[in-house]
């Protein structure tokens, strides 16, 4: 192979990776919400996934 067509299939392999690592973190992201903010949204907020945040005292 000649090193041109070794760095297009590296190149290719890693877009590749890079776009499919995108994909799939995508789907997978949960924010914070603040105990105001979900009482706020009210019904809206019943089976929404979300990462409560707050303080514990």
């Amino acid at each position: 192979m000649t090193r041109g067509r070794i760095f297009l299939v590296l190149g290719l392999v890693l877009a590749s990776l890079g776009w499919v690592a995108a994909k799939g973190l995508t789907g997978n992201l949960v924010y914070f919400a603040t105990p105001t903010e979900l009482l706020g949204k009210g019904g809206d907020a019943v089976g929404e996934r979300v990462r409560l945040g707050g303080f514990v005292l």
